[in-house]
C-alpha cells in the first residue's frame, strides 16, 4: 500500500512538471502572437549567479541577464534588463567581449515594452519548457508502469 502511494505521488509530480512546461509553452506562443519586433543593442550583462560576499564575478557561466536598449514602433526608447537569463552570454567572443554593442532582435509587449525577449532568452525559455514536458511525461510514464506492476 505504501509503495503505491509513493509511486502515485511520483506520477502526480511528473504530471505537474509536464503541465508547467505546457503552460510555459502556451504563454510563449501567446506572447509571440501579440509581440512587436525591434532591433536592440545589448548595453550590459549581469551574471545570473554571483559568488558569496557580493563578489560580482560569476560562479559559473551558466546564465546572464542582458540589458537591452531598443526603440518601440511608436518611437519610445526603452532600456531594460531581460527577465529571462540566457546561456552562454550573448556577444561573448565578439565586440567588446561583454556583449555590449551587439545587435539583437527583440520581441516586446506593446502594452508593456519593458517585457521583452531576445532570440537567445526565448530559445532558453523554450528549452526549459520542452525539458519540463519531456521529463515530466517520462517520470509520469515510468511511475504509471510501476504502479500497474505493483497493483497487478
Amino acid at each position: 500500500m505504501e509503495a503505491k502511494l509513493i509511486i502515485g505521488g511520483v506520477a502526480v509530480m511528473g504530471l505537474v512538471f509536464a503541465a508547467l512546461g505546457a503552460a510555459l509553452m502556451m504563454s510563449q506562443v501567446r506572447f509571440r502572437r501579440r509581440a512587436q519586433v525591434a532591433t536592440g543593442v545589448i548595453t550590459g550583462l549581469r551574471p545570473a549567479r554571483g559568488r558569496r560576499g557580493g563578489d560580482p564575478e560569476p560562479i559559473s557561466q551558466r546564465g546572464w541577464y542582458p540589458t537591452v536598449r531598443f526603440t518601440t514602433a511608436n518611437g519610445t526608447g526603452i532600456e531594460a534588463e531581460s527577465r529571462l537569463a540566457t546561456s552562454p552570454a550573448p556577444g561573448l567572443g565578439g565586440g567588446q567581449g561583454d556583449g555590449s554593442g551587439q545587435r539583437v532582435t527583440v520581441r516586446y509587449d506593446p502594452a508593456n515594452p519593458g517585457r521583452f525577449t531576445t532570440a537567445e532568452t526565448a530559445q532558453t525559455a523554450g528549452y526549459v519548457a520542452t525539458a519540463f514536458v519531456i521529463l515530466g511525461g517520462l517520470v509520469f510514464a515510468v511511475a504509471a508502469v510501476l504502479l500497474l506492476a505493483v497493483a497487478g
